[in-house]
Parts: C-alpha cells; sequence; structure tokens
C-alpha cells in the first residue's frame, strides 16, 4: 500500500524490507553471537528449524490461499502482465521452496511481498559462516567501516544496474539483502562490544537522512543508512526511538507486521478485482468505501492468521528445535 500518491512517508513503503534486512541480521546476531555450535551439523539444523517455523508456515498458507483464487476465480490471473510466468507452475514449485527470487524465475510471481522471504532464507542459509567470520573481527573501526561499505556497495550496485531507489526484488533483491543483513550483523557485534553512537549526533543523522530519503526525489537512498541508524539507536535505548517503539499499539502492530505483510497484497488484488480497479493497482481510488473494507480487511484476517497460524508455528518450531537439541544430547552422553 506504499503507492499512495502525495504521502512520502506512504510512498516510501517498499523501503520497511530494507529496515527488516538490516534488523533481521542485528537481531539473529544478538540471539546467536555466543552460540559455538551454528557450524555443526545439529547446531545448523536446529537453527533453520527454528527459522523456517518462523517465515514457512503463513507464507506456505498465504501461497495456497492465492492458489485457491487464481484456480477458483476464472481471468484472475489472466488480467495480469507476464501471467503465464506470474501464476506458471514452475514458480508455484520455488515458491514452496522459498527459491523464488534467486534469479531463475519471474519477479513478483504468485504473492509479491514473499520475494523478500526467498531473500531472507538464503541469508539464513549462509548466517552461521558469516557470524563465525565477522565475529573474528575485533576492531571497532574495521566492524563499523564495513558496514557502512556493504551498505554503500548496495547503492553503488543498485544505481548501476538503473534503480533509481530500493524498490526492486529479483536480482536487485538479492543485492539488497547481500549488503543489508551483513551490515546488520557487523553493526550488532560492534554493539556487543561496546561501541555506542552518541545519542544526539545518531538522531540528528538519522532524522536528516530520513528527511533526505522521504522528501528530495533523488535521495531515496538515504533511507537506508538512516534505517541503520535507526536500529542502533533504538538496541541503545535512546529514549527518542525506543520510547516512541516501546508503545503498546506499535508492539502490537509489529507483532502482526508479518502477517500483515504476506496478506495485504492478495487482499488488495482481490478487492481490485471485485471492483475493476485493475490489477496490482494499490493506490487509493475515488472510492473511499472501498478502500477502508480494504484496510479493514487486512487487518482483520492478519489479526486472525496471526492467532490461529504464526503464534502456534513459532511455539511448535521452538518445541520441534528443542527436541531436536534434546536427541543431540542423548546421542552425546551415550556415546560417552
Amino acid at each position: 500500500m506504499h503507492h499512495a500518491p502525495g504521502l512520502p512517508v506512504i510512498a516510501e513503503g517498499y523501503s520497511a524490507v530494507d529496515l527488516f534486512f538490516l534488523l533481521s541480521g542485528f537481531v539473529l546476531s544478538h540471539v546467536y553471537l555466543s552460540r559455538d555450535d551454528l557450524t555443526s551439523g545439529k547446531g545448523y539444523g536446529q537453527f533453520l528449524l527454528v527459522r523456517l517455523a518462523r517465515i514457512y508456515p503463513l507464507h506456505l498458507f498465504t501461497l495456497m490461499w492465492l492458489g485457491l483464487i487464481v484456480v477458483g476465480i476464472p481471468n484472475f490471473a489472466a488480467i495480469y502482465h507476464a501471467s503465464r510466468q506470474r501464476f506458471s507452475t514452475g514458480a508455484f514449485v520455488a515458491n514452496l521452496f522459498l527459491v523464488q527470487n534467486w534469479g531463475f524465475w519471474f519477479p513478483g510471481n504468485w504473492n509479491d511481498p514473499s520475494w523478500s522471504l526467498s531473500a531472507e532464507w538464503f541469508a539464513y542459509l549462509v548466517f552461521p559462516l558469516l557470524l563465525v567470520t565477522a565475529r573474528q573481527i575485533r576492531a571497532t573501526p574495521w566492524l563499523l567501516g564495513l558496514a557502512a561499505s556493504a551498505l554503500t556497495a548496495t547503492v553503488f550496485l543498485l544505481l548501476l544496474s538503473g534503480h533509481s531507489d530500493t524498490n526492486a526484488a529479483g536480482r536487485a533483491g538479492m543485492l539488497r539483502m547481500a549488503g543489508e543483513f551483513p551490515a546488520g550483523c557487523l553493526l550488532y557485534i560492534a554493539f556487543a562490544g561496546g561501541w555506542r553512537l552518541p545519542s544526539l549526533v545518531g538522531q540528528g543523522a538519522a532524522l536528516l537522512l530520513l528527511a533526505v530519503g522521504l522528501f528530495l526525489p533523488s535521495g531515496a537512498f538515504a533511507l537506508v543508512f538512516a534505517y541503520a541508524l535507526l536500529v542502533v539507536l533504538a538496541a541503545q535505548g535512546t529514549n527518542g526511538c525506543a520510547g516512541v517503539l516501546e508503545s503498546r499499539p506499535l508492539l502490537y502492530l509489529g507483532e502482526i507486521s508479518y502477517s500483515i505483510y504476506l496478506t495485504h497484497w492478495i487482499i488488495i488484488q482481490r478487492f481490485n478485482w471485485l471492483t475493476r480497479h485493475g490489477p496490482q493497482n494499490t493506490n487509493w481510488s475515488s472510492d473511499w468505501t472501498s478502500d477502508v473494507l480494504t484496510l479493514a480487511a487486512v487487518f482483520g484476517v492478519s489479526v486472525a492468521i496471526h492467532h490461529l497460524i504464526e503464534l502456534p508455528a513459532r511455539k511448535w518450531g521452538r518445541r520441534l528445535a528443542h527436541i531436536y537439541r534434546e536427541s543431540d544430547v542423548r546421542v552425546a552422553v551415550s556415546q560417552e
């Protein structure tokens, strides 16, 4: 819904994926930095089980839901550009294995936002090796320099490939992940080593970069650097960032954000098909009743599947990983 005209904050909503990649690298490093078993077979398997349980059940649910719409509604798929590629059987299988964004398929196939899950899954697969390598770097200036270089390289390569902002999936989406996820890891390792960003300087720089990114036509890339600063400031508990983010409404919105992210495109496309506003048109129309109903449907469905699918899947994943780890302990004890 980031295509609403005249509202820069909403119009740049695609950049939330950049924040997601940065935050994911930062948080995973926080959780696993002291773990020494990530590169072992059992440790790696446990890590992937937990991460897969976090992202896959909801992805599978929305993929099957969209599949029923495509099969069950005549001419729904036909109105989309390159519909044979977008809704092909091969692309469906690629989505099942979360490899649809690895450069082999039409960008945005099936559930459009799920491209970032495919990129994130690749990040999970290489994360243990990335973390083991990154934590060998002890000097804070090197960690910060490498993080800044990763983000700068991402922007530079996107510009070279013809993009004026980070609103890109496919191979360009993999570039976004490849720079931002490691940058989040490096920033956390520096943070864990005692580095802190001066609050006033950090907040001033973040606000300036946000203003450039949101309001200047050619400044969209500044948002990537603004988000990196905001992640660190929030981790520090800086009043201006942490106080707002810890409010109960925003905490709950953050809890259901994954459900919103994976359901909103499907619901909007369904409403657009019913009202004939056109495929992929997520702009506000002159029909405010339709817009309000769409938003209400997105929120209501997201709340429901968050509690019915997402939360139970997380518990199942943690329980399965615990059983998996216990079996490893039992094998080790028996061998002794």
